[in-house]
């Protein structure tokens, strides 16, 4: 991946990643032994726990194939390592000049897995200009609307912004 082409995103939009139910041949299985998919995303997890809150999506979503990998879940891992190489030098700043105010944002994905059927949730709070709590993680039930997928979010939301409010107080 030393001299790979540099992408914008994390992830390809375009392409969804699911469960492989079918029978893979012989020549993938066999190649997809050799892949240390488990060790790219236990470093890449690592360095969205600590420092790259941009991360975090894309190394849950691919995260959740660890026990079967296959080879466009290798794939997109791979986009990920080109994807972090192109960003090498994001970082989180911090600013003393930006009055101290809490700021927070969350969003939802409806129905984001095509294999449960279950929503994503993120959000992230800043302090003085920089990043000081983030979350992106499936959701533990059904949302059966995208307004019920939000409100799920933002209670979520809402829990971290009451605890970090008492934090800073």
């Amino acid at each position: 991946m030393e001299d790979c082409n540099l992408v914008s995103t994390p992830l390809d939009i375009n392409q969804k990643l699911i469960k492989e139910t079918h029978q893979r041949g012989k020549q993938e299985t066999d190649y997809m032994k050799t892949v240390p998919y488990q060790e790219a995303i236990g470093s890449i997890l690592y360095a969205a726990q600590v420092s790259r809150p941009d991360l975090s999506f894309a190394v849950g979503a691919l995260s959740r194939f660890n026990n079967n990998p296959s080879k466009s879940h290798w794939i997109a891992v791979k986009r990920l390592f080109r994807y972090i190489k192109g960003t090498i030098n994001y970082k989180l700043e911090y600013n003393l000049d930006i009055e101290g105010c809490l700021e927070g944002f969350s969003d939802t994905d409806w129905d984001s897995d095509s294999d449960d059927r279950k929503s994503t949730t993120g959000y992230l709070f800043k302090y003085q200009g920089g990043l000081i709590s983030f979350n992106a993680k499936k959701q533990p039930t059904l949302a059966l609307s995208t307004t019920e997928a939000e409100y799920k979010a933002l209670a979520s939301t809402s829990q971290e912004a009451l605890w970090l409010q008492s934090l800073l107080r």
